[in-house]
């Protein structure tokens, strides 16, 4: 678990699905997705894998955002490796929020938790895909120090997504 000024991350649990449902099912949310909202038994399994990642690894994985002043989740941060795309040393950033919290800076204040709680750890560079036409994940990924790298045109979408690197500095460093 991190705690920061206005936010808990942790490891997603069963009881969250309510609000997985809510975030996934969201048509708002999930607009830039190649399967779009998803049904209830989708969010069912993707709580269940967010579940299984934190308990493989605690530094990665998928984890609920929670307002201190809250009591449920409100969004996702992850990080994850091993997918066929990513080079060795690179990890994913992913980032959800419900609508009702965005422009607020919780994501980049998620995001930033999640990084230094991982720093020192096997990556040397978090990447992230976006599509084109989703100005406000850029701008987040560009205020939290990422660059453009290229693009990726991944299995089943009909166009290339960009995507956007950060070296971490202790590894540039070195």
């Amino acid at each position: 678990m991190i705690d920061t000024d206005r936010l808990i991350i942790r490891p997603f649990c069963q009881s969250d699905l309510s609000q997985v449902e809510r975030l996934l099912g969201s048509q708002d949310v999930m607009r830039f997705s190649d399967h779009g909202a998803l049904a209830p038994a989708a969010c069912q399994q993707w709580l269940y894998q967010a579940v299984a990642s934190t308990e493989r690894d605690a530094q990665f994985g998928v984890f609920a955002i929670v307002l201190k002043a809250g009591s449920g989740a409100i969004g996702y941060v992850s990080l994850l490796a091993g997918a066929a795309y990513l080079e060795k040393g690179e990890v994913e950033v992913g980032i959800r929020l419900l609508p009702d919290h965005w422009g607020r800076g919780i994501a980049s204040e998620a995001a930033q938790a999640v990084f230094s709680a991982a720093s020192g750890a096997r990556q040397d560079c978090i990447i992230a895909h976006v599509d084109p036409g989703n100005t406000s994940s850029i701008r987040l990924l560009e205020r939290l120090g990422f660059v453009r790298r290229g693009e990726i045109m991944l299995p089943g979408y009909d166009h290339p997504d960009m995507v956007f690197a950060r070296i971490l500095a202790d590894k540039a460093a070195g």
